[in-house]
This record gives C-alpha cells, sequence and structure tokens, in this order.
C-alpha cells in the first residue's frame, strides 16, 4: 500500500541474514553473495516472493539466537535459528510460520539473541500497545503457528513490532 521499508542494518560484511515474508517463508544466507554496488543500481535479488507476498522482516544473524515472528492476528513464537538451513540468496526460502486465517499474514521477524532480557513491543493499526518479556513467548517449530501474543479488538490488526532491550534500559 505504498508503505516504503527503510531497513538497514550495520553488518561485519561476512554475516547470515535472514529475509522473512508476509506468507510466512524465510531464507537464510551469506552476505558475501550480495557483491558491493553504487547507490545507482537495482541490487541483487535476496528472496524470490511468491504471488501476493511482500517483505515482512529483515536481520542480521547471530550464534545461538532465535527468529521471532508475529502475525497480523497477533500470534507469535520464537525458533532457534538452528532450525533454518543456509541457502543461496534469491531462492523462494522455507517456512518459518503456517499461515492461515485465523493467524493473518506475517507481519514482523527478528533475531532475538537474549530471549530473558529482551521484550517486545507490538503495535496494532487500531493503536492498541503491549509490551511483553520475550523469555513468555513460546519456543516452536518452523511449521507451526505460534500462539497469541496480543488479543485484538475486532477488526483490529498488528501493524508492527519492535523490540527493546532488558527492562531496566528500557526505562532509563
Amino acid at each position: 500500500e505504498g508503505d516504503e521499508l527503510n531497513w538497514v542494518k550495520l553488518s561485519a560484511g561476512s554475516d547470515e541474514v535472514m529475509i522473512g515474508t508476509t506468507d510466512g517463508k524465510a531464507i537464510r544466507f551469506n552476505e558475501k553473495e550480495v557483491r558491493p554496488m553504487g547507490r545507482d543500481t537495482t541490487g541483487v535479488r535476496g528472496i524470490t516472493l511468491r504471488k501476493d507476498a511482500q517483505v515482512a522482516g529483515f536481520d542480521i544473524l547471530r550464534n545461538n539466537a532465535y527468529v521471532l515472528v508475529v502475525s497480523a492476528r497477533g500470534y507469535g513464537k520464537l525458533t532457534p535459528i538452528d532450525e533454518y538451513p543456509a541457502h543461496s540468496r534469491g531462492g523462494q526460502g522455507v517456512y518459518t510460520m503456517a499461515i492461515t486465517d485465523r493467524t493473518g499474514p506475517l507481519v514482523g521477524m527478528r533475531i532475538v539473541v537474549n530471549p530473558e532480557e529482551e521484550q517486545l513491543i507490538v503495535i496494532s493499526e487500531g493503536g492498541q500497545v503491549i509490551r511483553t518479556p520475550i523469555e513468555n513467548i513460546r519456543v516452536a517449530g518452523r511449521q507451526t503457528q505460534g500462539v497469541i501474543i496480543m488479543r485484538l479488538d475486532d477488526g483490529d490488526t498488528v501493524a508492527t513490532i519492535a523490540g527493546v532491550g532488558g527492562t531496566e534500559e528500557a526505562e532509563e
């Protein structure tokens, strides 16, 4: 709908990246597969999108981390990064969440390194906001739909997610 995404992440030049899509797919690949180019070039394909899918999230992978996904109807889960095989960029990826009418499309994806120290903020289209410790979100496999992490009013959907550090850091 014309929303411009401005995702910029600092990487080391040899990191692995993950891209998640609204239809519940994700691809993991090494950033060395993306060659350096000038600003006026179109770039290279990171993931092949299926019909009507869009990119829902992008992040840099870290060792022993989890992939956090949240859907439009408030479902979410954590999945260990080890469950995602590395592929070459440009593929369709593997399932990261079972997308159903109940869950709605994937709206956010991020990498979580310390679930016991980080918190998740979920904001709905209707202005509802929750903040929850990430350690309270269930760890589940790639092809599951997750559990409800935000109860929404009728007709409301999740607009975006954001992560914050530990409680002490967030309150300062």
